[in-house]
């Protein structure tokens, strides 16, 4: 499994969409065998959205999205 989570100074960010980071994780057998740090666009919403299709994860866990 493909865990994203929105990171803002070493933390979970409150607001996913001021987000500028990433981490992203692969999860098997309940264990993280790979992660990876991505910039998310600042240029606003829908391309964050696109970079986000591109990562496809199947867990997003950020604060909230307000957009």
């Amino acid at each position: 499994m493909r865990v994203a989570m929105t990171v803002w100074q070493g933390r979970i960010s409150p607001v996913c969409d001021v987000a500028r980071q990433l981490l992203v994780l692969e999860v098997l057998d309940a264990k993280i065998s790979a992660r990876r740090e991505e910039r998310l666009p600042g240029a606003g919403y829908w391309q964050q959205v696109a970079q986000l299709e591109k990562l496809r994860p199947q867990v997003l866990i950020c604060g909230a999205i307000s957009s």
